[in-house]
Order: C-alpha cells, then structure tokens, then sequence
C-alpha cells in the first residue's frame, strides 16, 4: 500500500496542496497564539515587576492591604545584607525633595537611595552613578527641565511634605543663598549622571531621583526626622547567589529575621501575585484571553481542515472505488487514506510552526516593540506540542471520516455521480447527532452564564476556587459543539436559506437559473461550500466582536480602578489654584475638594480611621473618570468603593454608617489656610449615613474612604481642601506634572499623586492587547480565505463533466462563468450573513464570560467591520470560484468528456 499511497500522493498533489496550507495556516495561527501568549506574560512580568530590578528574592508583606506600614529599620535591612550569600540588597523606599538650578526649581521629585545597580529600578542613561556623597543622579524630566548635564551644580532640600512630618520643625529666618525659598535646609551637589524610569513607576513624580545613602541621613538628620531609617518602606528586594544546601542555608536565615507580617518570595511568586493583584482579580485574564485564542484557533483550524479534506477525499471517490474493484480491501483504502493523511498533517504542521518560530524570531531581532509589549522568542512545549499533535491528529481525522463515507457503499455505487448517491443516504442520523450537539453546546453554554452570573452577584466561590477556568472552557467547549452541531444541520438550512434567496435572481438569465437550479440539485456540495465560508465569517465576526467588546469593557475597567487622574495637595489650594489647574493644556476638568478625618463608630470596621471627600453628583461625574455621580442620593448618603465592600464582611450596601467626624478648631484666628505648624484641636460630631456602593477606586486616602455629599457635612470643617483633576487625550505624565507644579508655584507643599500614571500604562497594554488581536484576525482572514477558495476550487474542480456538459449543449464559457459567480455570491451571501450573527453571539459569550467578573461588559455591534466582512466574501467567493473555472473552460469539452 505504500507504493500506492506514494503514487496517489503524486497524482493528486495539486489537489493536497490546498489541504495542506489549510493545516499550515491553521497550525501557525496556534503556534503564533502561544508565542504572542509568552511573549505578552515576559512583557507582563517586567513591567508589573520593574521595580524589583534584578532581583531574585524578596521580602514582602503577607497580606497585600496590610496598612501598618514598616519603615527601612525595622525591616532590618542592615541584618539582612549580612546574611552569607546576599550579593546585593535594596529597600523600597523613597521621599520628596526640591532642586533647584538657577531661578529654575523643580518642586516634589522623588528621590531613592543608590544601591548596587543590578537592583535599581531606574536605569543609567548618561553619566555614571553617585560616587561621592555630594553627587546626585537626576531623571531625564528633571535635567531637561532645569537644563542640567552632568558636572552641572544644583541645589537640593527636602520638600516641605517631608519637613511637615517632623514634630515641632520651624523654619527661622529667611532662605539663605544657598537654599531654595521656604525650606529649612538646602545642599549643593553635582549631577553625576541621568536616569530613566524602567517601567513607569515614577512617572508620577517625573522620574527618580537617586542620592548615597549618606547624603540622605544628612538630609533627613538636618530636618529633625533622624537618618534614613526612618523612611517608610514596603518591601526589601535581594539578590542572593548560591545553589543547594547553600541557597537553602541562606533563605532559612533570611526568614529568621523576617518582621512580623512579612513573608519571602522568590522572584517567580513575586511576579504571579502582582500580576494578579495589578488586573484587581483571583485570576491572570492575560492567561485566560490567550488560552480562549488557543481553543478557537484549534477549533476553526480544525474544521477548516476537516472541510477541505473531505472534500478532497470525496473528489477521489471514484480513484478509491476503482481500486476496490481490482482487489483492494476497505481496510488497506483507509490505511492508505490515513498514511497519506499523516504525512500531509505531520510535514504541514511542521512548516506551520517553522513558520511561527521564524516570524517571531525576525520580530525579536528587529526589536519590534508596541508600547511595553517587547518581541521576543520564548519556546515552550506547547509551541511545539500542540500544534503539531493538532495538525496530526484533526487530519487523520478529516481523512478517516472521509474515507469512510467513499468506502461505505459497493464500488459499483462509488463510480456513478455523487448526485445520484445523495438521495439514497438517510440524513436522519447526522440530523440527530446534529440537534444533540446544538442542545448540548446551548446547555453547557447557558451552564457556564449562569455560574458567572452567581459569581458577579457573590453567591458562589467558583472564581477564586480557580473554577473560571473551568467554566470558561466550558463555555468554548459548548460554543464549539454548537458550531458543529450546525454545520453537520448545513446541508438542510444552508440549501433552503438559498432557495429564498435564488429566488429573487432566477429569473434574471440563464445563467442564474442554471446557478440556481444547481444549488437546489446538490445539497451536500453547497453545504460543504457554504461551511467552509462560514467558518471563516464566523472566526472573523467571533474576534472583531470580542475586540470591540473588550477595548469597551477594558476602557470602564480602568476607568474604575483609576478613578482619578490627578490629586494634588499643597497649603492653602483656593478658587485660583483652581482656576490656574483648569487653564492647563490637557486637562478637562477640575475641582475643589474638601477633605474629611472620621472614625467609623458602627456599621463598617468599628474604630477605622476613614476620609470623606466631599463633592456633589455633578461634581463626581466631572472629575472622576467613572460615572456615579447619580449614585449619590444627596444629603445623608456617602458612596464607598465597591471594591472596599466586597472585601470588608462589615460594610453593607444600604446599611446605615456611624460616623465620628472630626472637626478642626484652629487655635490661630486667622482666616488662612493652616498649615502643619499651628496649633489645632479636634472636636468630635456624630453623624449617621447610608453607605452606597459605587464602582470607583484608586484614590490616595486611608484604607477606608468614601464620597459624600457637602450638604451632609454642615457644620464640619475640613482638615484640608485638594484639587482633583481630569485629563483628557493622552498627556505626557512629567510634562503635565511640571505644569501643575508651575502653576501652584505660589503655594507650599505641593504634591501631585493620582493614576494617570498606571492608567496610561495600562491603556498602552490593552492597546497592545487589541493590536495582537488585530493581527490574529488577519491570520484568521487569511485561514477563512484558504478555506473558502480550497473548497470552492475543489468544488469546481469536481464539476469539470458537468461545466463540459453545458459547454456541449450551447452554453458559452462567460455564461458558465457567470453562472458559477452568481452561485458562489448567494452561497457567499447567506454563509457569511449566518456567520456574522453565529459570531456576534459567539463574541459576546467570550466577552461575558472572561470581562463579567471585573466590571461591567460592553456588548457592541461593530457594523463598520460587519460590512468589510460581507465585502470580502463577497469577493473571495466569486474569485475563488471564477478562477479554476476559467481553468476548466480552456480544456475542449470532448477531451473533458473523455476523462470522465
């Protein structure tokens, strides 16, 4: 049987051509999923773990909302470097500081301790690292501000955030000449070099800036706030060497000396909790998308395979029953059908993966990058594994199903035409096995709805037990049963949706009669037509849903974690500080608002401290990038982040909240703003609220916090008034921030926080997220037009006797043209009409399921890329018919005739 598989394979190599780009389309289009999965997840990694550097350990708090917060000292960082095998060590910490050059000051930087370089979350563009304690390293922001380079002289003090936190400090006299205006103590130093943020964690501050241990103790020591041990820090980050019982003797005494409430991880377990915790889920959904594109690219690469084969192996029917009649037995036509199966899907697949690792490869050596999404290869086994098992296994499969039905009925029946053979097949059983699919895929499908339905509403655990992936796959799985279960029903629904249609151009001429005549005459042919374009409508209308649905959802998604862009603290904000941050380019809306110190007193975690923010509905809706402004019922009623609610037992929607609020007295009379040093006291004032849960987070205020109306605190003064803002477009961060500074440069105390920052950074990775989704849906396009033109081709192909036929009995070469055009068109026309709307349901499933467990989904109809689709099946159902059967027409009818 080899030799005649070997000999059937040459024979019938232009027709396994089209199978075989069918598999290694599809096999590079999962291959592709994987790599751009793996390359997504590094990308994911560096950015959430940028601070950490090189690290390879670190000392963490156990639980992520802890609020006591440590300082460098007792996270005993100088114990810690002591430890055998501790090559480098670095404590998160950081403070405010002021530089100025000349008359140009830049207010509010962040400044981080220098620490050995593998472990700095900024990164050296120019110069060198201090090497004195005179020496500063300043971010790109910063020196481009203060137009400094290195060797320049600067001044520098700590911002009067940090001097207000030190008890009884006075500012005596005036400013000398070496010192900023307003701050105690000032130090001149030289820039050594310039730094860059790696990840973005600084861009709020407009970069880091970076001094030597020592110049900070001077700093903080000349200020009255002790040495930098006093810093307030989150997390110690190592990096230790060794292996074995070394690196285990290592880690044992690191844990002897971790504070209470601190655990250590390695670098692995550091960065899937902070991927995790950075999308505000029990689950990484970067994993959970890819793994949703894995399983429909498996899906559709199947069919599509499948269809084409079949069609293949039905076209050789009559090779395979000729064979039978000189001897051959059913079990050697399967073998032989499978053995040249196998080697198709087994050297297709691995062309498709060869594919897929090359294109990568090239896209990382060119250093192609979109955002933070960084290229680059990065292999694992199911790179190779799955598609290769995949593009086996589905095409035997396609092959043996195919050969089944050639070898089921007597050779005799094998060699007469298909059309006669149709009749005489009961579809009884293929419509039964149909309508179980569809109900089963339904079911499975509504199952997994109603799991993710109760777990949006709390009522069931299934998420965070690791369950969603369970009823995601369900959820696929169910979608993929009902897809087949429609396309095994293709040859009944398919057929009669086309009859309405041929109706309406069968009279036009000849030619759409014969076009209509023959798509009643053949159903099977038309449904196998028909299926391939619509698995490739539905793919196509499947992923442009789930995009427009996920840039949607994705867009409210961070609108509530960030829910304000920028908060800017400082002494005395007033109607001008306003207006001057109202006139700056880039922001779209701001506000006064007061700020509130309460105690709850019952109702919530009993004696928490809390802040109250008070603004009105119109208010919220204009500085907050959520709207719930209208959640806000007026007087008495406060709204509490939904987020705070969900994680707290105490807190309940509706229930009412007791309230300590407490009012500051100044002890000076005068009718400014107070700043640290006066003398104040606090009077307590009862009030009773009801808490309102409303989809907002993200604001820099105690663990507990809420939004309440002014009215509700009549009578109560506030410890502080801040300036929230809204910005619209994409403003550059530092830029931005230094205009704020420069238009509060009258005011002390200036402080700029807010997640414009991480929202931007997010925003470019949903960015990217919808570009790889872009570039799978082109994958997708060129898989459904493989699919479409292999079967149409092979359809026309088949039907060279009969196109003679017509030729023989006065049908000219552009009517048959013409008629196999108007075919194909209505053929293209239902199948990719069923196929846009089997996608948009399809689309919305996916988006429900993966999006409903973190905020609201979006349910788009994207009409603009409906009719992109309908255009192009259009076209490639015309042109993938009209070509081979200009083909078949160039051969004389007689010599057609002869063959047959």
């Amino acid at each position: 049987m080899w030799l005649i598989t070997r000999k059937m394979m040459r024979r019938d190599l232009g027709m396994m051509v089209p199978a075989g780009i069918a598999i290694v389309i599809g096999t590079l289009f999962i291959a592709m999923t994987f790599l751009f999965g793996n390359t997504m997840d590094v990308s994911m990694r560096r950015m959430v773990t940028s601070d950490a550097a090189q690290a390879n350990y670190a000392i963490v708090p156990k639980d992520d909302d802890q609020t006591d917060l440590k300082t460098v000292k007792d996270l005993r960082t100088k114990e810690l470097a002591a430890v055998p095998g501790v090559r480098a060590i670095r404590s998160n910490t950081n403070f405010l500081v002021d530089v100025r050059a000349g008359k140009t000051k830049s207010e509010g930087v962040v400044a981080i301790p220098l620490a050995d370089p593998a472990l700095m979350p900024v990164k050296l563009v120019r110069g060198s690292w201090p090497k004195a304690d005179d020496q500063v390293v300043l971010p790109e922001p910063a020196a481009a501000r203060l137009k400094l380079s290195p060797g320049d002289k600067l001044n520098l003090n700590l911002s009067s955030y940090m001097l207000d936190q030190s008890q009884g400090s006075k500012t005596d006299g005036g400013p000398g000449a070496d010192q900023v205006p307003g701050r105690l103590v000032s130090k001149s130093l030289t820039m050594s070099g310039v730094s860059s943020d790696q990840g973005g964690m600084y861009d709020n501050w407009g970069g880091a800036i970076v001094l030597t241990p020592k110049t900070i103790d001077a700093l903080m020591g000349a200020a009255g706030l002790g040495d930098m041990g006093n810093l307030p820090a989150d997390i110690v980050y190592l990096r230790l060497s060794g292996q074995g019982d070394d690196l285990d003797g290592s880690l044992a005494s690191l844990r002897k000396l971790l504070p209470s409430g601190y655990s250590l991880e390695d670098r692995h377990s550091l960065e899937d909790r902070l991927v995790r915790n950075a999308v505000g889920g029990q689950q990484n959904f970067m994993t959970t998308f890819f793994l949703t594109f894995g399983i429909l690219a498996m899906f559709v690469a199947a069919t599509v395979i499948a269809n084409t084969f079949q069609v293949m192996v039905a076209r050789q029917r009559r090779h395979l029953a000729l064979l039978r009649t000189i001897g051959a037995r059913k079990g050697q036509i399967r073998a032989s059908v499978l053995m040249r199966s196998g080697i198709l899907g087994a050297l297709a697949s691995l062309v498709g993966v060869g594919g897929a690792i090359g294109i990568m490869a090239l896209l990382g050596a060119a250093k192609v990058h979109m955002n933070s999404l960084y290229f680059q290869l990065r292999l694992t086994p199911a790179v190779f594994l799955v598609p290769l098992t995949f593009g086996i296994i589905v095409t035997v499969l396609a092959s043996l199903g195919a050969s089944r039905a050639a070898t089921g009925v007597s050779p005799l029946e094998a060699l007469r035409p298909a059309d006669l053979l149709e009749n005489s097949r009961a579809g009884r059983a293929r419509l039964a096995t149909s309508l179980l699919l569809m109900l089963t895929g339904a079911a499975m499908v509504a199952w997994s709805l109603w799991r993710v339905w109760l777990d949006v509403r709390g009522r069931t655990g299934e998420a965070s037990a690791g369950g969603s992936e369970v009823v995601l796959g369900l959820a696929v799985m169910g979608s993929g049963l009902a897809f087949i279960g429609i396309l095994l029903s293709a040859n009944r629904w398919i057929p009669f949706l086309l009859k309405t249609l041929g109706s309406l151009v069968s009279r036009i001429g000849p030619s759409s009669t014969i076009a209509v005549a023959n798509i009643s005459r053949n159903r099977s042919r038309v449904a196998a037509t028909g299926a391939a374009l619509l698995i490739g409508v539905t793919l196509i209308s499947t992923l442009a849903t789930g995009a427009a649905s996920a840039k949607q959802t994705m867009d409210g998604i961070l609108d509530e974690h960030y829910s304000v862009d920028v908060q800017i603290s400082a002494d005395g904000l007033d109607q001008k500080a306003l207006d001057a941050i109202r006139r700056i380019d880039g922001v779209a809306d701001a506000e006064l608002v007061p700020q509130y110190a309460a105690t709850i007193r019952s109702g919530g975690e009993q004696g928490a401290g809390m802040t109250i923010f008070a603004l009105n509905g119109k208010q919220i809706d204009g500085v907050l990038n959520t709207k719930v402004g209208s959640d806000l019922h007026g007087q008495g009623t406060v709204l509490l982040p939904a987020g705070l609610m969900d994680s707290h037992q105490d807190f309940h929607n509706g229930g009412s909240l007791g309230l300590n609020l407490l009012s500051p007295t100044r002890g000076d009379v005068d009718d400014g703003p107070a700043s640290a040093a006066q003398e104040q006291t606090q009077t307590r004032m009862e009030r009773s609220m009801t808490g309102l849960s409303a989809p907002f987070r993200g604001i820099e205020a105690s663990p507990f916090y809420g939004l309440a109306d002014p009215s509700s605190l009549e009578g109560v003064h506030p410890q502080t008034t801040q300036i929230w803002a809204r910005t619209k477009g994409s403003p550059t961060v530092s830029v931005l921030l230094d205009e704020v500074r420069n238009a509060l440069a009258g005011y002390s105390a200036v402080s700029v926080k807010g997640g414009l920052a991480e929202k931007q950074q997010w925003e470019q990775t949903v960015d990217t997220l919808l570009l790889i989704m872009v570039a799978l849906l082109a994958v997708a396009v060129v898989i459904a037009l493989i699919g479409v033109a292999n079967t149409l081709s092979l359809s026309v192909m088949e039907r060279r006797r009969e196109s003679a036929t017509l030729r023989a009995i006065g049908m000219t070469r552009k009517q048959i043209r013409r008629s196999l055009a108007v075919e194909s068109g209505l053929i293209a026309l239902s199948a990719a009409l069923s196929g846009m709307v089997l996608g948009l349901l399809f689309g919305w499933i996916g988006a429900y399921v993966v999006f409903a467990a973190r905020g609201s989904v979006a349910f788009p109809i994207p009409w603009s890329t409906g009719g992109v689709i309908l255009l192009v099946a259009l076209l490639a159902a015309v042109l993938a018919s009209v070509l081979p059967a200009r083909r078949a027409n160039r051969t004389p009818p007689v010599v057609v005739l002869a063959e047959e």
